[in-house]
């Protein structure tokens, strides 16, 4: 009989060890083993288990600079995306009334000015039609290019809807600052529909283009397009960006492409003689 109290109390006490340890156990992953409804939950933000209203400050703190932090990197964005979208389709109507009725708004803006400028207005307009054009031809040769390449690349890595993707990257191209974006989001999303590391390469190859298009492909072409020095590309494109974000990228290129044919224009008269000559000269060299 002692010898089986004794077995019984020993039970007892491997019982209640055993209990103490799996408590102890869920009081660290915060699971209630009493009930159901007990006093403990998860927190979905921070992917822990937090107990219900005695969270420690530390994390609750976490959560909301976390939350605060993509709540202003979601809107950025959002409103980057957005501009964008708005100042391509501005440029879409107003080239449309141009093609319509752009000699009659030419002839019109003309007239403001006084008779004897109007010969050096009209010869302006024509040189800013060659930047322009220029500037048109070196936007649709890159953004060939890089449909090109991000074709090749998504066959390579085995993404669906490779030929698509080429497109969008294409048309996407045409915007600076936000087209990368808008051309690697889908494709990485496409990426992760085969394997995590093929999602991963793919934004590998879209940062590594971007990389080398805008600090190699872009001033390239473009300099030979308009007949600017690499640098000069570079630094246009970073001062309009800085400026007037999507919007100045696109045009404060062209306007510093202009600033040859102004000099030899209007500025003649007031730099030296052989300073409008040196600079023909290295704009001619650009061409070759």
């Amino acid at each position: 009989m002692g010898s089986r109290c004794r077995s019984a109390l020993a039970f007892v006490r491997d019982f209640e060890r055993d209990l103490a340890e799996k408590s102890n156990h869920a009081d660290v992953v915060g699971v209630d083993v009493g009930a159901r409804n007990g006093p403990y939950q998860q927190n979905d933000l921070m992917g822990v288990f937090v107990q219900h209203g005695d969270a420690p400050g530390d994390v609750r703190e976490a959560a909301r600079v976390l939350s605060q932090k993509l709540g202003t990197y979601l809107l950025s964005l959002g409103q980057s995306l957005v501009n964008g979208v708005l100042s391509l389709g501005v440029a879409l109507v107003l080239t449309v009334y141009l093609l319509l009725d752009g000699r009659r708004t030419y002839e019109w803006l003309v007239a403001f000015a006084p008779a004897a400028h109007r010969p050096r207005v009209r010869q302006t307009a024509m040189e800013a039609r060659t930047a322009i054009l220029a500037y048109v031809r070196g936007n649709m040769l890159t953004s060939a290019l890089a449909g090109i390449c991000a074709y090749v690349a998504m066959r390579l890595l085995h993404v669906p809807a490779a030929m698509l993707l080429g497109l969008i990257t294409a048309i996407f191209d045409l915007l600076p600052v936000i087209g990368i974006f808008m051309s690697t989001i889908p494709a990485v999303l496409l990426g992760l529909t085969v394997s995590t590391w093929v999602g991963v390469g793919v934004a590998l190859y879209h940062g590594a283009y971007n990389i080398v298009e805008n600090y190699y492909i872009t001033p390239k072409v473009y300099g030979r397009e308009l007949r600017l020095s690499d640098l000069a590309v570079i630094l246009a494109l970073a001062v309009g960006a800085e400026i007037g974000g999507v919007v100045g990228a696109l045009v404060f290129l062209p306007i510093a492409a202009l600033y040859p044919a102004v000099e030899r224009i209007w500025l003649r008269d007031r730099v030296a003689p052989e300073t409008v000559q040196d600079h023909r000269r290295i704009e001619n060299s650009a061409e070759r």
